[in-house]
């Protein structure tokens, strides 16, 4: 899971294998815990596709 960037307590990676069946997206997570679910951003319309963890904020 190669990290993009890591911004205040967040954590921006991709998956290789991830985008076979999906458009473009990027995975967010908290930096600190283990096992959390990532949230998922469509890059070609920055739409949410999956909260994971994280809250609206």
């Amino acid at each position: 899971m190669p990290k993009i960037a890591i911004y205040k307590f967040l954590t921006f990676f991709i998956f290789a294998y991830d985008a076979l069946n999906e458009p473009p997206h990027l995975h967010i997570v908290k930096e600190k815990g283990n096992r959390q679910r990532s949230a998922k951003i469509w890059l070609e319309t920055f739409k949410v596709a999956e909260t994971g963890t994280l809250n609206e904020k």
